[in-house]
Formats: structure tokens, sequence, C-alpha cells
């Protein structure tokens, strides 16, 4: 097993590179999921954003858009109101899926 930690837009990114599948089943079981895109992006007016460029481009295409793809649309759901996502940007997520 190989893994590297690190922080990436203000949070704790960790790498992990392994052929343990015990290992990724356990961590497959903890349903890890990243943060809201406002929390990463607090001051961004979602409203506003058109194309994804720079830093945020980054992250939706590094670790937003994979999590989101895989969930359910009744988890996508039950993220948004876990999170308290705003109609704004449940609009964002709805055009940039």
């Amino acid at each position: 097993m190989h893994y590297y930690k690190f922080n990436e837009l203000s949070q704790i990114v960790v790498d992990i590179i392994t052929n343990d599948n015990y290992l990724i089943k356990k961590l497959c079981n903890e349903h890890f999921e990243p943060p809201a895109p406002d929390t990463i992006f607090p001051y961004s007016d979602f409203e506003s954003v058109g194309s994804l460029q720079g830093q945020m481009d980054l992250w939706w295409n590094v670790y937003w858009s994979p999590f989101w793809i895989s969930q359910s649309e009744e988890d996508k759901e039950k993220y948004l109101e876990r999170n308290n996502i705003s109609g704004e940007l449940r609009e964002f997520l709805i055009l940039h899926s």
C-alpha cells in the first residue's frame, strides 16, 4: 500500500494506492463523500458561473464529478438535503452534471 496525505483547496486529501481488496471494500463501506461545492468555494456566485475554469474545474473533474455521477437519484437528493444545498447551487449541479 502507498498513501499520500496533502492539503488542497483548504481540505485534507488522502491518495491511496493498494491492491488489498479487503481495504478497498472497507473504505467503500465508509461512504466517504466530498464536501459540497459551496464549502470548497464559499465566495462563488454559482448563479453567475457559466463554465468551469481553474481550480473549480480541477476540483469538479477530480473530486466532485466521480462522486456525483456514481450516486443514485435518491442518494443525490439525500446529499442535497443533508448539506442544505441552496436552490442556486442545485441548478448549478444540474447544469454541470
